[in-house]
């Protein structure tokens, strides 16, 4: 009996700890992704700001340049401006 107790009390540590290592990723994750978004908002400030580009253009650019979900983002936008 005590050795059933001892395997799930090892069991129950080792669940724990890579429930807690998965969402320490994506939160890891997360902060690399608001680092990207920044740079590339910084980025896209600058382009408006120095070249006289129109705004979809710009947007386009900026989503090639960006990793795949925030690209996802800016094609978005170009997308909706191009409707207004």
């Amino acid at each position: 009996m005590q050795v059933i107790k001892y395997f799930m009390l090892v069991f129950i540590f080792i669940a724990s700890s890579l429930i807690g290592r998965c969402i320490g990723k994506k939160y890891s994750y997360r902060l690399e992704e608001l680092e990207e978004i920044k740079n590339i908002l910084n980025v896209f400030k600058s382009k408006i700001r120095f070249t006289y580009e129109p705004i979809p253009e710009i947007f386009k650019e900026v989503a090639s340049n960006a990793k795949e979900n925030i690209g996802k983002i800016f094609e978005m936008a170009r997308k909706q401006y191009a409707r207004v």
